[in-house]
């Protein structure tokens, strides 16, 4: 596997990836389907050491997961673009995390239930709801095990 090229961008600190995770909304998940690559945005929570989604019960995506679970997920976080007078020399203050995994499907209602409400406290921290067998019967979720995971930014 190739190592970053821009050793003095990378980061290491497990507190800063997870605050780039978590700051986040949204990022994109990376797919393979038959040798094409498929790429989706999606809303995440990031808890437990894992990504959790919740998507529809079919549809692409899930059948590409099915057929091939490695993934990678990509998130950016905050950006700022630096102008300078020789455009050269212009460029851009940012964060980014990369995710290389295995997706599973979580089945079991118990599981689904505590990743959606992972996902609603993601974007709203006084979020509380017990979710019935009936309200996750309506989604999928899909969990992603981090194999590896990789950070870079400039942030000055």
């Amino acid at each position: 596997m190739q190592t970053m090229r821009r050793k003095d961008r990378e980061i290491t600190d497990a507190l800063f990836i997870e605050k780039v995770l978590n700051d986040s909304v949204y990022g994109s998940l990376g797919l393979c389907d038959n040798g094409e690559p498929y790429v989706v945005p999606m809303s995440y929570a990031w808890s437990d050491n894992k990504l959790w989604f919740h998507c529809a019960n079919e549809g692409r995506k899930l059948d590409i997961i099915r057929a091939n679970p490695k993934v990678c997920f990509q998130v950016t976080g905050v950006t700022e673009p630096i102008v300078a007078e020789d455009a050269c020399r212009s460029g851009m203050l940012y964060s980014s995390v990369i995710i290389l995994g295995t997706a599973s499907i979580i089945e079991e209602h118990e599981e689904k239930s505590a990743a959606l409400e992972k996902l609603m406290q993601h974007f709203s921290k006084e979020f509380s709801h017990k979710f019935s067998q009936e309200e996750t019967n309506r989604v999928t979720i899909i969990s992603i095990k981090p194999d590896k995971i990789t950070c870079k930014a400039r942030l000055k």
